[in-house]
């Protein structure tokens, strides 16, 4: 399997013009899998009926949440240090907006996915995944429950405020890019996520 610095690519989930986007294992449960598949080994040379059974049930027990991230992948060429693109470049205008949603992310601002790892130079980030998916995949989620929508919509704006404020500006609100999170509340966005710093 693929993998971004020592996160573990397992499918993919979308992606757009700008990004693809990846389910991916966390360093932690790849290391685990790959502990499993030595004892596997070990097991069998040794016949050892109980440690193979445990190992098999390890590597192939379903990930919990919290060892699952989603990678974004930016179709952008790798940093190298003898040459950066024109300043009036598509890539260079790229490489500004994956600086601005990484100092957006790092801030770990309520209302945003956490930001779990990143390689700015490789050009990738992993941020929180969102099992339930976004309000296009549930877009009569809140229909008859005036309440609910409102509470969901009030945490949008919420959101949108607090980076307005500190001089950033979504660009892409929409169905897709809503994700749900916990307790009722929704997170602005992951695929095609694009975060610019406001010009002022």
């Amino acid at each position: 399997m693929p993998k971004y610095g020592e996160w573990e690519i397992i499918e993919r989930l979308g992606g757009g013009g700008q990004s693809d986007v990846f389910l991916a294992r966390n360093p932690w449960r790849v290391r685990e899998r790959e502990k499993c598949l030595e004892g596997i080994r070990t097991a069998l040379d040794g016949d050892k009926r109980a440690e193979l059974a445990t190992a098999i049930w390890t590597f192939a027990r379903p990930d919990a949440s919290g060892e699952l991230g989603a990678l974004k992948r930016y179709k952008i060429p790798p940093a190298t240090s003898d040459s950066s693109p024109p300043p009036d470049s598509d890539e260079h205008e790229a490489v500004q907006r994956l600086k601005n949603e990484l100092n957006a992310l790092r801030e770990n601002r309520i209302g945003l996915p956490k930001l779990l790892a990143y390689d700015e130079d490789e050009r990738w980030i992993v941020t929180e995944l969102f099992r339930e998916g976004t309000l296009e995949d549930h877009i009569m989620k809140y229909r008859g429950n005036a309440v609910g929508a409102l509470r969901a919509y009030r945490s949008l704006v919420a959101t949108v405020a607090l980076l307005h404020e500190s001089g950033y500006v979504h660009r892409d609100i929409k169905p897709a890019n809503v994700f749900f999170a916990k307790r009722s509340r929704v997170s602005l966005g992951r695929f095609r996520y694009r975060i610019h710093a406001l010009q002022l």
